[in-house]
């Protein structure tokens, strides 16, 4: 019993398998030629390169010197502590529970800017309705 793929070709085939197939048989011979060229490859490098050593650079010291300690090391107290910041007491006070806070507008409260444009910059024309393109400038 063969294996037939959906085109009604043979899986099985040697020579008409897939072309990971036909790599895994090819490389079966390529892996141990590879093999046996790097094996060589360093051989030849370890035997014929030459030799590497390192340097002595060892060095001694033949004196040593001794350090005076100062006689005494004297310890600062510590210090003082820091005071708490007070804890939060709730008061006892009684709020009437209709308070609200009134609506707030910018036209009864505008804003007061001391901006000055600089000279010769534009500034936006100013819209009444939104729209979705940009806004033109205005030159003055």
């Amino acid at each position: 019993m063969s294996a037939i793929s959906g085109s009604g070709v043979s899986l099985l085939d040697s020579d008409r398998g897939t072309a990971n197939d036909r790599f895994k048989t090819r490389c079966r011979s390529c892996f141990w030629g590879g093999l046996m060229l790097a094996t060589a490859a360093h051989f030849a490098v370890f035997m014929f390169f030459p030799m590497l050593t390192a340097a002595d650079l060892s060095f001694g010291v033949t004196e040593f010197e001794a350090i005076e300690l100062p006689p005494e090391v004297e310890i600062p107290p510590p210090p003082e502590a820091i005071q708490r910041p007070a804890v939060p007491v709730v008061a006892q006070a009684d709020l009437d529970e209709d308070i609200t806070i009134a609506p707030t507008t910018f036209a009864e409260n505008p804003v007061e800017s001391n901006f000055q444009r600089r000279p010769g910059t534009a500034r936006l024309a100013s819209t009444t309705s939104p729209s979705s393109h940009p806004t033109p400038l205005d030159p003055g």
